[in-house]
């Protein structure tokens, strides 16, 4: 799995929507690596695509 690490200057001068919309990028790309870890029967591109949709309606994909 690759190393995901947050940008600690960037979350440091983050406002809060800033910081929603940098956790929700970050979140999907562990997302995005996880299906690495080959859990049975789960549907990764599905899970991806919901908790997006979910950010998406949240706001926490725009740009802050």
């Amino acid at each position: 799995m690759a190393n995901l690490k947050l940008d600690y200057q960037a979350v440091s001068r983050a406002d809060e929507p800033a910081f929603q919309q940098l956790l929700a990028q970050f979140f999907l790309r562990a997302i995005d690596e996880a299906p690495q870890q080959k859990v049975k029967d789960f549907d990764w591109p599905r899970f991806r695509r919901d908790v997006a949709d979910l950010f998406e309606a949240k706001g926490w994909l725009q740009p802050a």
